[in-house]
């Protein structure tokens, strides 16, 4: 079985083609996809130093936060046996580290919240996202993608291939990524694109969804909702040292040409998918 997004690298490492790249059937100008990248290169670096409070401050965030958590913790282990008055006693200077730490730690808190939410009230953040949704909206009108269609989460990821299937293949932490695509059915095709490109499936190979019983790490979160929001809540998503987690996710099933292809998905998209492939029981 190969991936619709997944990277084979059983015999090369190096691999960046995912397997479904055959079913590409549009692809956006070079000069276009460039001119987004570098707007949205500018919005992140922009929102990271206007917005937030550069790296060096983030640094000493960082640092007080684990000051100030070894405090607590050695305040934990030991508050059975002995008293707070005894605990710092014993040890003045762990606390008075700890204690600056921790207020140091909340203004700088304080400070990155107060950036971050007047930056993106500025004339210069709204006028880069406005520029950045113009060159998508620009991409996607390429594309012959229609106006409207929702954006939908998807699972990519790297594999090698184990008794048949795909299995996914950590990179640097990174287990799996989520692009947001926009997703439609039409005239017996399943259309899938990002700004980059369009790939077209035969809905007619669309053979089963199944519900697939692991976790599933990934590093964004796509959807205007919090992952925690009333909505997204029945879907159990967590934090996990910086990525998301759900599980289960789902598989999507294509048999075209004889070859079996699967697309995984989070199981918040799972409604999304049975609509669009008309596939209503669940393996």
């Amino acid at each position: 079985m190969k991936a619709i997004f997944g990277i084979n690298v059983d015999n090369d490492k190096h691999n960046t083609t995912f397997d479904g790249e055959r079913f590409i059937a549009a692809a956006t100008p070079k000069e276009l996809v460039s001119s987004l990248e570098t707007e949205v290169e500018r919005f992140e670096k922009n929102n990271k130093t206007k917005g937030g409070l550069g790296s060096a401050l983030t640094v000493v965030k960082y640092i007080t936060a684990f000051a100030a958590m070894i405090c607590i913790i050695a305040t934990l282990r030991n508050i059975l046996d002995l008293s707070i008055a005894e605990m710092y006693s014993n040890a003045p200077g762990l606390y008075w580290a700890g204690g600056a730490s921790a207020v140091v730690w909340i203004v700088l808190t304080l400070l990155e919240r107060s950036r971050s939410r007047t930056y993106s009230e500025s004339e210069e953040f709204l006028r880069s996202n406005k520029r950045i949704d113009e060159l998508a909206a620009q991409a996607f009108a390429y594309l012959d993608v229609p106006e409207g269609v929702p954006a939908t989460d998807v699972f990519a990821y790297r594999y090698v291939t184990k008794d048949g299937m795909p299995k996914c293949k950590a990179m640097n932490n990174v287990y799996y990524t989520n692009p947001s695509l926009r997703i439609y059915a039409h005239d017996g095709i399943l259309s899938l694109a990002d700004t980059e490109s369009r790939f077209d499936l035969p809905l007619s190979a669309a053979r089963s969804i199944s519900r697939v019983n692991k976790r599933f790490l990934f590093n964004e979160w796509n959807k205007d909702e919090a992952y925690n929001s009333e909505k997204y809540a029945p879907y159990k998503v967590q934090r996990d040292n910086g990525f998301y987690c759900i599980k289960p996710g789902y598989r999507l099933i294509f048999d075209i040409g004889g070859e079996d292809y699967e697309l995984l998905f989070p199981a918040y998209e799972l409604e999304t998918f049975k609509k669009l492939t008309g596939i209503t029981e669940i393996n």
